[in-house]
């Protein structure tokens, strides 16, 4: 796509950091997505394309592999980080409050309640801790999600691994 010498969009799609390689501007815009699954050579070569005072970097994911070089990432401060919970989402409030979803096609109230049944233990509200969820809110019904339900529901990195003997957080303790 190019509107002029110096106003284009490149698509890439790479294995390999070699062929990750691209044009040096003042302004460009570095998009990643499923962030996740791409290892550090490519991400250390878009950084060299990066190099003009008006270059962006986005970077979408669902956090779910703290073993990720997104996470090395994000854990180093270099980002701006947003975190989006598919429980914010405009379809959840409406469907909560009995309303049509206004986006058909994405989240919905009964994929979330789905996920909570697969991806959480169910816990009394005496013994929830900071890290669980009240679902729905004000009802009293405390969630301990699991790290799918973290990185692919809350959109944080899981605080327990799925595939690992040690976790993120127990690692760092």
């Amino acid at each position: 796509m190019e509107t002029g010498p110096a106003h284009f969009a490149v698509g890439y799609t790479s294995r390999d950091d070699a062929a990750f390689q691209g044009r040096h501007a003042e302004r460009v815009l570095i998009v990643f997505d499923e962030c996740t699954g791409i290892d550090a050579p490519i991400w250390e070569a878009a950084e060299g394309m990066a190099v003009g005072p008006g270059c962006l970097w986005l970077a979408i994911c669902n956090p779910t592999d703290t073993s990720s070089h997104a996470y090395e990432e994000e854990q180093s401060g270099r980002f701006h980080t947003l975190t989006v919970s598919a429980l914010e989402h405009p379809n959840i409030a409406a469907e909560l409050a009995g309303l049509p979803a206004p986006y058909p096609g994405a989240v919905s109230l009964r994929w979330v309640r789905d996920r909570l049944r697969d991806w959480c233990d169910e816990v009394t509200p005496g013994d929830a801790a900071a890290t669980d969820v009240e679902f729905p809110p004000g009802s009293g019904r405390f969630y301990r999600p699991g790290p799918l339900f973290e990185g692919r529901v809350l959109g944080r990195w899981p605080h327990q691994g799925s595939r690992a003997v040690w976790s993120e957080a127990a690692w760092q303790a």
